[in-house]
């Protein structure tokens, strides 16, 4: 698969007009409210079992268990973070201020 050679291939995903451009910035605004809902529950769901892990898991010796636990609970949150500060920057950078 390589780049279009002809006006017919360039126009596989359709003609770029101006409701397809505004339709796929209101998917991508869609998205990037979805990303800060899962953002805000992460970070509620940290804050309110922050407690129990420091007692039944800080405490504890470590183990393989405990060490996919951390990993999966805190690196899924840096990865929402990241994606929120993608978005936010892509979303902001798409301003008429460029």
């Amino acid at each position: 698969m390589g780049f279009a050679t002809s006006p017919a291939e360039a126009q596989v995903f359709g003609p770029v007009t101006l409701e397809n451009l505004i339709s796929n910035f209101a998917i991508g605004r869609q998205i990037g409210c979805v990303i800060y809902a899962c953002l805000t529950i992460m970070v509620w769901d940290m804050l309110l079992t922050l407690p129990m892990e420091v007692e039944l898991l800080w405490k504890s010796r470590m183990s393989v268990l405990k060490v996919i636990f951390l990993f999966n609970r805190y690196v899924s949150a840096l990865v929402i973070i990241v994606s929120v500060l993608f978005m936010s920057r892509l979303i902001n950078g798409l301003t008429d201020n460029m």
